[in-house]
């Protein structure tokens, strides 16, 4: 019965309880006129039930007329109406949480990113000054061997420099920097 109701959008009631005899199923669910209900009026949206409204005995112990149920039908309706509009606000407001969330893992991943840039500058800075200084002769004269183990630290360093910087670039960026002002060059100078 629950299936026929929700397809009808029209209530349901129970035998010899209204003056709409049409509405009156034989099967109405035995469960409900126990616990008193005599009318079922779905609440439906979009093509789904949502609920239900239950009516029993009226006060006045007649039966529902037409303008009752023609309420009730109103009353089902606009109710469906209104779980439908509150849906549409949790799951913009589910949406706009989550949006929320994600913006804030944005941040902590640039914070992190500008963080991790700027603390590897030093100790880049010290592998840098090291390797000009052993390239220079400071600590003494090397060898052609050590030399060239020398210029691959000095050029690891100088690509590991560009990576820190390409790394504070891309966080300046997403922190909304000014990327910087674009201006025409002389190529063939360049080249």
């Amino acid at each position: 019965i629950a299936n026929r109701v929700a397809a009808s959008a029209r209530p349901v009631a129970a035998p010899e309880r209204t003056s709409l005899p049409e509405l009156e199923r034989p099967d109405f669910p035995a469960e409900l006129l126990q616990h008193g209900y005599w009318v079922i009026q779905p609440i439906t949206a979009g093509g789904r039930v949502l609920g239900a409204i239950l009516l029993g005995e009226k006060t006045s112990e007649r039966r529902y007329v037409e303008l009752d149920l023609k309420l009730l039908k109103s009353l089902g309706a606009r109710a469906g109406k209104m779980i439908e509009r509150l849906d549409l606000i949790q799951a913009a407001a589910a949406e706009a949480m989550e949006r929320n969330r994600l913006d804030s893992l944005n941040r902590m991943k640039t914070d992190f990113l500008s963080r991790v840039s700027h603390d590897l500058r030093t100790p880049l800075a010290s592998i840098r000054w090291s390797s000009e200084n052993l390239k220079d002769g400071v600590a003494g004269p090397i060898t052609a061997p050590q030399a060239e183990y020398v210029e691959a630290i000095r050029a690891s360093s100088r690509q590991l420099g560009r990576l820190v910087e390409n790394l504070l670039d891309l966080s300046r960026l997403e922190l909304g920097a000014d990327p910087g002002k674009l201006e025409p060059i002389a190529a063939a100078a360049l080249i």
